[in-house]
């Protein structure tokens, strides 16, 4: 019934933590680890969990990027919904049974819970008790953010959620997969979203279930923030431009957004500011370690 495709890069030792919660998920046919041409120790780490024949493993012979990888997940896989995982990233045991109810509920062809973003030194439920006090709207439109972590009384109807989110098979097939997001990759999660929604299709965001993003390791490998901080602001910018220049008619008609100039200007600060709030983040960490 469900699929679940989990892109990788060189991320084994973070896998290893991760993908135990993949293999708990129920209704879950097929789980498919797709290798985008690591040079670590993936291949032997997957090795030992195909005691669960459900486990599948795809290496690209060359990085392809995550967009390749998701679309070769896609093509391989046979169930009716995919649910998109990621490599340092854990599922509560409800996580797919959760979203699949909801989605079939409220009649949605995508769906995803709240997503919880562990900070360093920081326990589960910390983070959980931090993000329940937080009062902001789902979807931030001047900068088309969304706050995924907050707790919501009901599903609510959005035009985007986060990149680990269930959708409807035949939804996904009707669209092409742009490979254009370059460096970072920045929006190329929430860009075959809009794309869909453009089709007509429903996207929900479910506040009933959580996934956890895990801090990131001094010495990651893999992973968007890898090359560093600037290459992650420039590459963020690039992408905005290249997503609002392609969905921006769309979305002005859909929710009334302001000037698409506006939206650039708001988008670069809050780029701007989340990069000097990392920059502090890595200094602090550094002295407390």
């Amino acid at each position: 019934m469900i699929s679940i495709i989990i892109p990788t890069y060189n991320r084994a030792t973070v896998l290893e933590k991760t993908l135990p919660s993949y293999i708990r998920q129920k209704n879950v046919d097929e789980i498919f680890i797709i290798d985008d041409g690591s040079s670590d120790s993936t291949e032997e780490l997957i090795n030992k969990f195909k005691f669960d024949n459900r486990v599948k493993y795809i290496k690209h012979s060359i990085q392809k990027g995550e967009a390749q990888a998701k679309l070769t997940g896609i093509k391989a896989s046979r169930g009716d919904y995919i649910l998109f995982g990621e490599d340092d990233l854990i599922f509560d045991d409800s996580y797919s049974d959760v979203l699949l109810k909801n989605l079939v509920k409220n009649n949605a062809d995508i769906c995803a819970g709240r997503i919880i973003y562990i900070g360093n030194n920081e326990k589960f439920d910390d983070a959980i008790e931090r993000l329940d006090k937080l009062n902001k709207p789902i979807i931030n439109y001047n900068t088309l953010e969304g706050n995924f972590g907050i707790k919501t009384k009901y599903c609510e109807e959005v035009p985007f959620v986060h990149a680990c989110y269930m959708v409807r098979k035949e939804k996904i097939q009707q669209i092409q997969f742009d490979t254009n997001f370059l460096g970072n990759g920045y929006r190329e999660d929430t860009d075959p979203q809009i794309s869909m929604l453009e089709n007509g299709c429903k996207i929900i965001f479910c506040p009933n279930t959580l996934c956890y993003h895990l801090p990131r390791l001094k010495k990651d490998t893999g992973g968007q923030w890898s090359h560093g901080q600037l290459y992650y602001l420039f590459w963020t910018m690039k992408n905005n431009v290249y997503f609002l220049n392609k969905h921006y008619n769309f979305l002005k008609r859909k929710y009334s957004l302001k000037p698409k100039s506006i939206l650039l200007g708001y988008m670069m600060i809050f780029s701007l500011k989340r990069f000097v709030i990392n920059i502090f983040s890595k200094i602090k960490h550094m002295h407390s370690a």
